[in-house]
């Protein structure tokens, strides 16, 4: 079994990253035209499986937590510069980490959608708060499919939730009983980090079943 990179590992190496990419970044701005509602809903389909961040309620371990890695930005007053850190990262991911299959692929979201994500992770990492209003009611659903594709949906395919993540399997081809996959959601495994430690078993019994039932069909 692989094991997934020590946190005090990727935290270092997200830190690192994030200040070798504000000098090649530096100079860009802002794109007033931005979206962040539609940021939003991209970061918690491509991305929130792999990454914590408090604002989107996502909790994924694979990646840096966002909040830890940009809060020193953002009490350094860098928000623009995380925003530009962040366009350079989804279009040209590092790709370090052991095993290959955790690593970021390139071009999640292509086009505008970059420019969308990137200001709402500059926005929202390491924001103290809620986000409210119209940002408030995208994402963060509290039923099993709710709770798939925030925290799952970004690595996996399952046409039944609408997610189109190539990380993990394709679950639509795969076939487990409630059992196997409340073993593998709370355990990890195959590069999948453990999920134990960052949901409740409550929430983990919910995937588990709106997963086991799709199957049920």
């Amino acid at each position: 079994m692989h094991r997934r990179p020590p946190h005090t590992f990727r935290k270092a190496f997200a830190l690192a990253a994030v200040l070798a990419l504000s000098v090649a970044v530096s100079g860009c701005g802002n794109d007033s035209k931005t979206d962040l509602a539609n940021g939003k809903t991209l970061f918690i389909a491509k991305c929130g499986g792999c990454h914590t961040m408090d604002r989107a309620n996502t909790v994924g371990t694979i990646g840096p937590d966002l909040d830890d890695a940009f809060r020193q930005s953002r009490e350094d007053g860098m928000g623009d510069t995380v925003q530009g850190v962040v366009e350079a990262q989804i279009k040209y991911p590092s790709q370090k980490l052991y095993p290959a299959s955790l690593n970021m692929p390139a071009d999640l979201v292509t086009g505008m959608d970059v420019n969308d994500v990137a200001a709402y992770v500059s926005y929202a990492a390491a924001n103290p708060g809620k986000d409210k209003g119209a940002l408030g009611d995208i994402g963060g659903g509290t039923d099993g499919p709710g709770l798939f594709k925030t925290n799952c949906g970004s690595c996996h395919t399952l046409a039944d939730a609408g997610t189109a993540g190539t990380t993990g399997p394709n679950l639509d081809n795969l076939s487990l009983d409630i059992d196997a996959i409340t073993q593998q959601i709370e355990n990890g495994g195959g590069g999948m980090p453990a999920f134990g430690g960052t949901l409740t078993p409550e929430q983990i019994e919910l995937i588990s079943k709106y997963l086991a039932g799709i199957e049920a069909k």
